[in-house]
């Protein structure tokens, strides 16, 4: 290499290509280099501004303009203390440079143990932590992907070990097709992670007529390939997983009955919605149910996982189970009309989903969570699709324009 033009960082390169291990480490050094540079840098800034730059010796190596005889004649005893001035700076970055890279050199055969450990570290600090006592709670997605994407990327964050999902998958007038993909292409990847059972839509929407549907599944039948709909199909109703826990879409017994809330007659009275809570006789009736093909009630449970309502609750049977609803990740708002009719709406547009988590103490610690999307896109495709009830809940969680019949 020509003298006089070897760069700050030639030194610093060498030593990382003869140690990768030091990497890291040598990262941590470079501003100290950089710091003596900049004060050779000041000194030659010094140097410009106090003489003429013709004044200026050809010997300062960091200067390749010519002196004039004349100016150097002139300027000699200036021009001298100029180029003292600049060498002793360029020296001093030079000689911190070769200590640093003699240290490191010298010390590598004792450090390198330590270094590697420290890289190793530093690579895997931000990997993030599963918990294997989390479980994510995702339920009536409705075919609305966006929705699902979103609170995935939440999912994600939080790294739990389980992600359930409790049904109503596909039924809708947005993306039900492209929602199944997603999901079956999710299990593939993680078939130990993911744990999806059927709600009363799979069962509807896979029914063989088609003309007797309602508009959702119909939509939703005329969507689907036969990859989806055989992935649909082998969906179970319920699931035991460990630690007690029961997943079910409506009760144990049933996808179509509500398990935390009562449909009562007399909507629009006083402003009624035709739907409440359910009391404590009723939750302990409901939890008391045995899932078809079981032997176990709901009641041998800690924590019965359920959806179909699409309202976010949670609520302790009296000496039993905690129940826990996540909400819908898809659609916060519908009516009904079975068996009266009913408005339910979450009051808001946001994508809910809910994270269950058991402590040392074998005691289950519930959130429920709420994810913005893009809701008017999903609105505007259920408005394309000639569904203007569903547009007006996907924007706001509440209902406007109730379903028309198909």
């Amino acid at each position: 290499m020509p003298t006089g033009k070897v760069g700050r960082c030639s030194t610093l390169n060498t030593i990382v290509m003869v140690l990768p291990e030091l990497r890291p480490p040598i990262s941590w050094v470079a501003p100290m280099i950089s710091i003596n540079a900049k004060k050779a840098k000041a000194a030659r800034t010094t140097l410009n501004t106090t003489w003429n730059r013709d004044e200026l010796p050809a010997f300062c190596p960091h200067r390749q303009a010519a002196a004039k005889p004349k100016a150097i004649r002139h300027a000699k005893p200036m021009a001298s203390n100029a180029s003292a001035m600049c060498n002793q700076a360029t020296t001093r970055t030079w000689v911190s440079t070769i200590k640093v890279g003699a240290f490191f050199l010298g010390a590598a055969a004792g450090m390198t143990p330590m270094l590697s450990w420290v890289s190793r570290r530093l690579l895997h600090a931000n990997r993030p932590t599963v918990h294997p006592s989390r479980i994510a709670i995702v339920s009536d997605i409705h075919g609305n992907l966006p929705a699902l994407e979103a609170v995935w990327a939440e999912i994600e964050r939080e790294r739990p070990a389980r992600v359930v999902n409790l049904g109503d998958i596909a039924s809708g007038p947005l993306w039900p097709a492209e929602t199944v993909q997603w999901l079956m292409a999710r299990e593939a990847a993680e078939p130990q992670r993911w744990c999806t059972i059927a709600g009363n839509h799979e069962r509807q929407a896979l029914a063989p007529d088609v003309a007797r549907m309602g508009a959702s599944d119909a939509y939703a039948a005329r969507a689907l390939g036969a990859p989806e709909r055989a992935w649909l199909a082998a969906l179970p109703g319920t699931r035991w997983l460990p630690d007690d826990v029961l997943l079910c879409h409506g009760t144990p017994a049933s996808d179509l009955v509500y398990f935390m809330e009562t449909v009562i007659p007399g909507f629009g009275v006083d402003g009624q919605r035709g739907v409440r809570a359910a009391g404590a006789a009723e939750l302990r009736a409901r939890a008391a149910e045995t899932p078809a093909g079981d032997t176990r009630t709901g009641l041998a449970a800690a924590l019965i996982l359920c959806g179909h309502t699409h309202v976010p609750r949670a609520m302790a049977v009296p000496a039993g189970p905690l129940v826990v609803n996540p909400g819908s990740v898809g659609v916060p708002a519908y009516d009904d009309v079975h068996p009266y009719p009913h408005y339910i709406e979450t009051g808001a547009p946001h994508a809910r989903w809910a994270l269950a988590e058991r402590d040392a103490h074998g005691a289950w610690h519930v959130q429920l969570r709420s994810t913005a999307y893009d809701w008017h896109a999903a609105a505007a495709r259920a408005l394309a699709n000639g569904r203007g009830d569903w547009a007006d809940a996907l924007a706001t969680g509440f209902v406007s324009r109730t379903e028309t019949p198909a």
